[in-house]
């Protein structure tokens, strides 16, 4: 599964499904070659907050989405969304990181990007630059979106996602 979806699944995404779409594909990003088969995929799937009108969902019937739990309302046809790319879209990403207190820096040794939770010390002096914190609090990523992506897939249980 592609991080992007694997992300989506701790946030509690359902019956994700992937589908062979229709139309010529999307444009190849840089570094990429082009998709002369001319198949490609999406990934779709209910999102976390119209869960609650899948039939045996512990939620099903209300309308939960701001955490009240006591509005009932009528139960309706789960509805399936393509799944955000949380690995290259900072419309995704940047509110899942503002949620969860997660931060990123460029590396300045190698060409990576860090992401880190926003609780963790750091360090600064003449000499140098970096974070206390424990191994697990970070997460390494070409991108700074794919270091968050691999930060929540790290946290996921801790963070309650």
């Amino acid at each position: 599964m592609p991080l992007y979806v694997q992300v989506a699944e701790r946030l509690g995404w359902l019956d994700l499904v992937r589908t062979r779409m229709s139309g010529p594909p999307p444009e190849p990003k840089a570094g990429e070659f082009p998709n002369l088969s001319g198949a490609h995929y999406e990934w779709f799937g209910v999102h976390p907050t119209d869960a609650v009108s899948i039939p045996g969902h512990p939620s099903h019937g209300r309308h939960c989405i701001y955490g009240d739990d006591t509005c009932e309302c009528e139960p309706r046809d789960p509805v399936r969304s393509v799944v955000p790319h949380y690995d290259e879209h900072w419309e995704a990403i940047g509110p899942l990181m503002y949620r969860y207190g997660i931060s990123v820096a460029k590396c300045a040794t190698r060409p990576i990007w860090v992401a880190f939770r926003n609780t963790i010390p750091l360090i600064e002096s003449d000499e140098m630059f970096g974070m206390d914190g424990y191994p697990d609090d970070f997460a390494y990523g070409v991108t700074p979106q794919v270091a968050v992506c691999v930060l929540l897939l790290a946290l996921s249980e801790e963070m309650g996602c």
